[in-house]
């Protein structure tokens, strides 16, 4: 029975738990169900907002709760508007500069921010939607106001502030001066910063607060003094004055003063001037001058004649006229030619080719042991007298060459050979000062050269010495004339011996001789004697009334004197 008894209790226990669970269970569901409905109701509510979501701000603005043109219109109001009569205000130190905003047609794009503010939790599905609401409403979002001008209106406010301010750097300099050297220090300089400037003026813009601003700079240290360098500027050898020749004009290269300085005082003067900004100091330099200076070569230049010269030619026949004529051309390029110290004079180079464009006549000349008529004849009379004059004034001749055969303007041993290209004469201005050549030809036929320098030995004198080493007898040649009666001669050429002459250089110092010694040997060829003889038959019987055959004349050559082959004899 109790058995039973306990049955039943358990069973009816039972039933009440399954009572109880299906009680819980409704109850359960229909919370759910009812959340569900409230929870569908406020997401439909809260996606269809039509106003900005909360925690939006734009800059420092609340934009939640607004609608699009409640935002435009606070936007407008709170910064459009408010900026009208603003400026970027520009300090540094007490100096001020003010760009109005309307200069820099400065505006915010209030447009874009309202659309940036309100797209906020309104793209994507619903879910990311409601994350996006969820947490913008707790850690709150803000929208930078973006603007607009123009930057390059900006950079002309700030470069003419730059350059009302700036300091620029300046570097230690060393000036050196004809009579001092002179060592300034430099000192720090100082410029405005404008990248640091630009980023505080566009902060200023992005908080739209328009107070002044600070110009920042930065600056700038002084190069460091290198006394090396200095050392090195500053020492220098003197310098002589120097001339500089073109032909028949020159110039003077301005002497420079020697220089040298102490290492050690430089030093100490860098040390001290190191510790200050734009001092300067004027160092201990000594100063030497040039053995020759700007006045000395002035005072010196072309003030003695060294040498003159002088030869006589005809004019009466045409071949002589035509010798004139030449003689004067080649005069008229070698006056007024100009020497430096050791510069080398060329016959050939400053006369130039004999052509008769330039107005050089035929006459008398030497080509290969023969008399013939040639373009320039008589330009050797010009290069012969030019030597004589060379000669005279103890220069070094480096090239010359005698005639093939003698010539009677000068004496034997003392004449000088020219042929355009390669038969030349040539020396060298072997004194310490410029040398300047004067040529002229008289009325009266008479070449004349003066070298005009410096004698730095007044008291020289040159002696010029010849001795005829070996003569030369000429030879007869016959030339037999079918045309002429025989018996019957004429002398075509009267012939001329040759010679071998040594030519001796004596230079004496008052009445001291320093040198006698041989400057060149000259080999002139022998010209025959050419004789035409007649050898035309003729009747033993003379009529009375013919006349005797007259005395055949003698020719004679003369004005010769060029050569286009002559031996050379160089003198180095």
């Amino acid at each position: 029975m109790n058995t039973e008894i306990q049955r039943t209790k358990k069973t009816i226990s039972k039933k009440r738990i399954k009572s109880v669970k299906r009680v819980v269970m409704v109850s359960v569901i229909t919370l759910i169900i009812l959340t569900a409905m409230f929870g569908g109701f406020s997401l439909f509510t809260v996606l269809n907002y039509n106003k900005v979501y909360n925690g939006v701000y734009v800059n420092g603005f609340k934009a939640e709760g607004l609608t699009s043109d409640d935002l435009k219109r606070s936007l407008k109001s709170n910064y459009l508007d408010s900026i009208k009569n603003k400026s970027v205000i520009l300090k540094y130190k007490k100096t001020t500069l003010e760009v109005p905003l309307s200069d820099l047609n400065f505006s915010y794009n209030i447009d874009k921010a309202v659309e940036e503010a309100y797209s906020i939790a309104r793209s994507g599905n619903i879910f990311k939607r409601v994350y996006e609401v969820l947490s913008t409403g707790k850690d709150k979002k803000t929208i930078q106001l973006s603007y607009n001008y123009k930057k390059d209106k900006l950079d002309e406010a700030i470069n003419k502030l730059s350059k009302s301010i700036t300091n620029p750097v300046k570097n230690p300099e060393l000036k050196i001066l004809d009579d001092k050297v002179i060592l300034k220090s430099g000192h720090i300089g100082e410029d405005i910063d404008k990248t640091a400037t630009y980023q505080l003026i566009e902060a200023e813009f992005k908080k739209s607060v328009f107070s002044p601003i600070d110009v920042p700079t930065t600056k700038t240290k002084p190069a460091k003094m290198d006394i090396e360098n200095y050392y090195k500027q500053i020492s220098m050898p003197p310098k002589d004055a120097k001339f500089e020749t073109n032909g028949k004009t020159y110039s003077i290269k301005e002497h420079v003063n020697g220089r040298s300085i102490d290492k050690s005082a430089l030093a100490s003067i860098v040390s001290d001037l190191e510790l200050t900004e734009d001092s300067e100091k004027v160092l201990p330099v000594i100063f030497t001058k040039p053995k020759i200076t700007v006045d000395d070569l002035y005072s010196k230049l072309f003030k003695d004649e060294l040498s003159s010269f002088s030869t006589h030619f005809n004019t009466g026949s045409k071949n002589d006229s035509n010798r004139g004529v030449n003689i004067r051309l080649a005069a008229s390029k070698i006056d007024g030619k100009i020497l430096g110290a050791g510069d080398t004079f060329s016959f050939n180079e400053t006369v130039g080719e004999r052509t008769p464009d330039d107005g050089y006549q035929t006459a008398h000349t030497y080509v290969a042991g023969k008399v013939v008529d040639g373009i320039g004849g008589g330009i050797c009379q010009v290069s012969t007298t030019l030597y004589n004059a060379i000669l005279l004034s103890d220069l070094d001749v480096l090239r010359r060459s005698n005639h093939q055969f003698t010539v009677s303007y000068v004496p034997f041993g003392t004449d000088a050979a020219v042929s355009y290209p390669d038969v030349d004469l040539k020396f060298r201005n072997s004194t310490k000062w410029p040398l300047k050549i004067k040529c002229w030809v008289s009325s009266d036929n008479n070449i004349y050269f003066s070298l005009l320098g410096t004698n730095d030995t007044p008291n020289k004198k040159v002696i010029i010495n010849t001795k005829t080493i070996k003569k030369i007898d000429f030879e007869t040649k016959y030339t037999d004339d079918p045309t002429m009666n025989a018996g019957a001669t004429s002398i075509l050429t009267s012939g001329a011996p040759g010679y071998v002459i040594d030519t001796y250089k004596i230079v004496k110092i008052g009445d001291k001789v320093i040198s006698d010694s041989k400057i060149n040997s000259s080999y002139y060829r022998a010209m025959a004697r050419e004789i035409k003889r007649g050898t035309k038959k003729t009747s033993s019987i003379v009529p009375t009334s013919a006349k005797p055959t007259p005395k055949p004349k003698k020719t004679v050559v003369t004005g010769v004197d060029d050569a286009d082959n002559p031996p050379v004899n160089e003198h180095n």
